[in-house]
C-alpha cells in the first residue's frame, strides 16, 4: 500500500532554534529538580482534647527531673501510665478507640514543691515527626504553694488523620527547644 509507504516530511528546524529548544528544556528540567528538592513536607496541625491535667505527689509521680514524653497507641500500654496519672483517667484510656487516636502525656519533670504545670498548647505532624508544643509554668515568686514533690503532666488524646502506619519521632518542645524525643509505633 502506498500510503503506509509514505514518509512523513521531517520537520527541518534551523541550529540556532535547535539550540534554543535545548536550553528551553534544559530550563525547565532544572526547575522541576530544583522545585522538587526544596519542597518540605507540609506541617499540619493536629486535633487534640484534654484529658486531665495536673500534678501528682509522692510515691505517685514521674521519676525523671526534667520534662518527659510518654505515647501509647494501644489498650495494652495503657498500664505504662498507671501510678502517674488518675485510676479514672486511666479507664478512660482503657475505652479509648485507638483506631482513631492515640494518647500523648506530658510531664513537666519532677519537682521540688507545688506550683509547677504543664500545658499542651499544638500539636503538629509533618511526615514521620510529631511536635508536641508545651508551656512550662512555674511558681510565680512569693506565691504559697505545697511543700512537697510533685509531678506535673498534661494527658491529651489525639485524632488520627491520614496514615499513621509508621514509627513516629515525637519532639517535646517548650519556647522553640525541643526538650526530649521518644520515638513510637503508631498502628
Amino acid at each position: 500500500n502506498p500510503a503506509l509507504t509514505e514518509r512523513i516530511p521531517e520537520v527541518e528546524m534551523s541550529k540556532k532554534g535547535r539550540r534554543l529548544l535545548e536550553i528551553a528544556l534544559s530550563l525547565i528540567l532544572m526547575h522541576l529538580i530544583i522545585v522538587s528538592c526544596n519542597s518540605q513536607p507540609k506541617e499540619v496541625d493536629l486535633i487534640f482534647q484534654s484529658i486531665e491535667q495536673g500534678e501528682l505527689g509522692h510515691p505517685n509521680y514521674y521519676e525523671a527531673m526534667g520534662p518527659g514524653l510518654k505515647i501509647v497507641s494501644q489498650p495494652e500500654e495503657v498500664k505504662n501510665l498507671e501510678g502517674l496519672i488518675t485510676g479514672s483517667a486511666q479507664q478512660a484510656l482503657l475505652e479509648l478507640d485507638y483506631s482513631k487516636y492515640f494518647v500523648l502525656a506530658a510531664f513537666h519533670g519532677r519537682r521540688g514543691s507545688g506550683g509547677y504545670g504543664i500545658q499542651v498548647d499544638r500539636v503538629s505532624r509533618s511526615d514521620n515527626t510529631v511536635k508536641v508544643n508545651v508551656e512550662l509554668e512555674e511558681p510565680k515568686p512569693q506565691s504559697v504553694v505545697a511543700d512537697a514533690e510533685t509531678s506535673p503532666y498534661h494527658l491529651i488524646i489525639v485524632q488520627k488523620n491520614g496514615i499513621w502506619i509508621q514509627e513516629i519521632q515525637f519532639n517535646l518542645i517548650a519556647d522553640s527547644t525541643v526538650l526530649t524525643s521518644v520515638s513510637h509505633d503508631i498502628p
